[in-house]
């Protein structure tokens, strides 16, 4: 039973491919056709990446981590404490309001705007997809949206909202010429709930986030990661 149950899947993960390639096919679009059939596929490359003159994907590794920590640094760190100290000052006038229910999360909205995620992104360092909010227990969703609400009434983050793992993206085509850590453009991917909590906060307090000229607003709603 297990290994016709195998095969059955083998053979429909397959016909999935085969009919995928066959939709684009009769849209008649080449570009949509050759992207599907390397998200199916994979595009096999021989040629070795060289960045910077290295061929070792550990040395590589180790180039792009520290290139990509120096362009994340203040570019002064008197003028960077300067500000810091500015921010805190105007942090201790600031003052928030109680929340009222409308600003509350519900899991209405956490269900609208999990559906609105796109498939297919690649996980977090967690290994969490917005699949697997899309087809878990409903139970889940009830369970994050009053996380979430906790979040907001005791101003506070899991430090984990902030971590994320970043992939390289080539700027431009590596067979024309030799290329550099400047040629790459880096993508950060973070943790998919911190993604929903995000959509969250936007879809309610969009407002706080508008600039507005000659409007002096002290009311702020402040989270704070440790």
């Amino acid at each position: 039973m297990y290994k016709k149950r195998i095969c059955k899947e083998r053979a429909k993960e397959t016909s999935s491919f085969t009919n995928d390639l066959h939709d684009v096919l009769l849209k008649k679009s080449g570009h949509a056709f050759w992207k599907c059939w390397r998200a199916k596929f994979g595009n096999k490359n021989s040629n070795p990446l060289v960045v910077s003159g290295k061929t070792d994907e550990a040395t590589i590794t180790c180039i792009f981590a520290e290139h990509f920590q120096s362009i994340c640094k203040p570019f002064s760190e008197v003028k960077n404490s300067e500000m810091k100290a500015k921010f805190e000052t105007m942090k201790a006038g600031y003052y928030t309001p109680l929340l009222d229910k409308d600003k509350m999360f519900d899991t209405q909205l956490l269900s609208e705007l999990i559906a609105k995620m796109d498939n297919g992104k690649a996980a977090g360092l967690d290994d969490l997809s917005c699949e697997h909010l899309k087809y878990c227990h409903p139970i889940a969703v009830v369970i994050l949206c009053k996380l979430f609400n906790i979040f907001l009434l005791v101003e506070y983050l899991p430090r984990g909202f902030g971590l994320s793992y970043t992939v390289t993206i080539p700027k431009c085509d590596n067979r024309s010429r030799g290329l550099s850590v400047d040629d790459f453009r880096g993508i950060s991917n973070s943790p998919v709930v911190s993604k929903l909590f995000e959509l969250c906060i936007l879809d309610r307090f969009s407002d706080y986030f508008c600039a507005r000229q000659h409007i002096c607003c002290k009311r702020a709603y402040v989270i704070a990661i440790p």
